[in-house]
């Protein structure tokens, strides 16, 4: 009996290697295990903004960059997808990821859906399918924007803006009109020569406040686990700590806040 029972465990070993071979050159044949290539895809759309005052944008994986239309009442939206795909998906247009613009009403509404592919595994990490927005908005429609695996970048604009942002960085250069951002994880940088009022708020992440020399408003900064730096400048009626600054700079009422639990905070004049 013992004899039989020692002759069953090689053979059930034996048909268990066999199954797992035929498993794995069969799964070898699928695309979860077949090497990818990046693909890059370039979508532009053209879209009328009159009568339109806001602009909504949702993305979850990609950059946004925000820029001024040089047409009064035409928007520019140019889309950049990237997505890995097997060497026979190159010479196909990629699949499975759409740019959606919803137009009809007074607001412009644009987002991304990329389709779930559960017929493959994820092996490969940093390869995940983004797409990227460029938007030249022409001045008088307000911006909002919702990210979250996202860096913004937003350039030359007199509109007004506001984000939410998740993961992902902020740079903001030369902005004008009224500025609302928050984050969770990222830095937010911003180079500006005036604005209407700026709100600032990181969870974890740094704030970095350049102005003009001729920049003007009522400054409130508070930092809970950060310090706050001021470097070539001077407020009127300043009261300052290593966490907390209220002070003013200029006649201008603008209010310019800037928040963070565990940040730094630095305001510079250039």
């Amino acid at each position: 009996m013992k004899n039989i029972e020692l002759f069953k465990r090689p053979v059930t070993i034996s048909l268990l290697i066999i199954f797992a071979a035929v498993s794995f050159s069969g799964l070898t044949g699928c695309s979860a295990f077949k090497k990818k290539y990046e693909k890059n895809e370039a979508r532009e759309y053209k879209i009328n903004t009159a009568g339109k005052n806001k602009l909504s944008v949702d993305n979850t994986n990609g950059k946004i960059r925000i820029f001024k239309s040089d047409k009064d009442s035409m928007m520019t939206v140019k889309a950049d997808i990237v997505k890995y795909v097997t060497k026979k998906e190159m010479d196909t247009p990629i699949k499975g990821v759409d740019v959606s613009i919803d137009s009809a009403g007074s607001e412009i509404k644009i987002s991304e859906s990329i389709e779930k592919d559960n017929r493959t595994f994820k092996f490969e990490i940093g390869k995940s399918t983004t797409v990227n927005f460029d938007i030249y908005v022409p001045a008088g429609i307000s911006v909002n924007i919702d990210g979250t695996n996202s860096k913004l970048e937003i350039e030359g604009v007199s509109n007004d803006i506001s984000a939410d942002m998740t993961n992902g960085n902020v740079i903001i250069a030369n902005a004008y009109g009224n500025l609302k951002f928050e984050l969770t994880n990222g830095n937010l940088k911003a180079d500006v020569d005036s604005a209407k009022g700026i709100d600032f708020e990181t969870v974890n992440g740094n704030i970095t406040l350049n102005i003009g020399k001729d920049f003007s408003g009522v400054f409130k900064a508070e930092t809970l686990n950060g310090k706050i730096i001021k470097k070539n400048l001077m407020f009127n009626d300043s009261d300052e700590s290593k966490k907390n600054l209220k002070g003013s700079i200029g006649k201008s009422e603008a209010k310019i806040n800037l928040s963070s639990t565990n940040g730094k905070i630095t305001i510079e004049k250039k």
